[in-house]
């Protein structure tokens, strides 16, 4: 599924939206899942790559009875939260000088409320893949 662009966000006075895919692979000598986020950034008005990051998610340190939807504080935007569990992590690698860094979660959004139903598709999907992950590593 490929979700819309983000709503705008603003990094180093730059504006741009984001998109998002998604990647895995079996991590033999672990008998877990790696899945990998690319998250690039889009030029605003022509939505062109400008630049954008990834992130690394060992499928044991995903908190999965805590992935769900989350809005904005004004509740004008939503979003779908992948937490890691308690003292676990996953790993941030930007596009750039930046060095690689620990986030506790992935947010993929902000979108505008008119995307509740795509969002919320989304999540449906994220489950359903987190489960069969889930059956996968369990033999």
């Amino acid at each position: 599924m490929q979700l819309p662009p983000t709503y705008p966000a603003v990094w180093h006075n730059q504006s741009f939206k984001k998109n998002y895919s998604l990647d895995y692979q079996w991590v033999e000598g672990g008998k877990t899942f790696q899945i990998e986020v690319p998250e690039k950034r889009l030029d605003i008005e022509t939505e062109q790559i400008i630049g954008g990051s990834r992130y690394y998610i060992s499928f044991e340190n995903i908190d999965l009875a805590a992935v769900r939807i989350i809005f904005s504080e004004d509740e004008k935007r939503t979003a779908l939260l992948i937490p890691a569990k308690k003292g676990k992590n996953f790993i941030y690698h930007p596009f750039g000088n930046e060095p690689d860094e620990p986030v506790d979660s992935l947010i993929i959004g902000w979108y505008d409320r008119v995307q509740d139903l795509t969002l919320n598709r989304a999540l449906g999907l994220w489950q359903q893949f987190l489960a069969k992950m889930r059956e996968e590593t369990s033999h």
